[in-house]
């Protein structure tokens, strides 16, 4: 914020994430969970969007400039499955960033992950993402693997 400006000049943003076990086994080694993401924005001080698809050293895929704007939105849902030490994961998201004549570009991404817990402190990560992209009027795809190790320190 800038010093003269005042809090009521700066924007609201209101963010929440549900998420659900509906079924969980009785050992709790086995459980599926579901959720869903929101945020909201009044965009009172306006806008830019700028964004790779979650992956490292990736160009940017959405690009607009600094924008004035009524509100801003944002949704993702996602869904798991754990079977004992392996968790399988996905994530959908779609980002639209094109609206009359503003063109930043169109972005959906669809990831599937495996995380592998081969003891109670390390685990072996594996996603892969599918990205969908027009930018610039231009339709293309690409994807990627991203893999991570985790060690628990205590």
């Amino acid at each position: 914020m800038e010093e003269s400006n005042s809090f009521d000049e700066s924007s609201n943003q209101y963010v929440g994430r549900l998420a659900w076990v509906p079924l969980v086994s009785k050992d709790r080694s086995n459980l599926l969970h579901l959720g869903v993401g929101y945020r909201y924005s009044d965009a009172k001080q306006g806008v830019r969007y700028v964004t790779e698809p979650e992956l490292n050293k990736a160009p940017d895929f959405i690009e607009t400039d600094f924008l004035t704007a009524d509100k801003t939105q944002t949704y993702n849902v996602e869904f798991a499955w754990r079977r004992g030490p392996a968790l399988l994961t996905s994530e959908y998201t779609h980002i639209d960033a094109s609206d009359g004549a503003v063109d930043g570009g169109e972005m959906q991404i669809a990831t599937l992950g495996l995380n592998w817990w081969l003891t109670p402190f390390f685990s072996v990560n594996m996603g892969y993402k599918y990205i969908w992209n027009e930018m610039d009027g231009q339709k293309a795809e690409s994807s990627g693997v991203m893999t991570r190790l985790i060690l628990v320190l205590e």
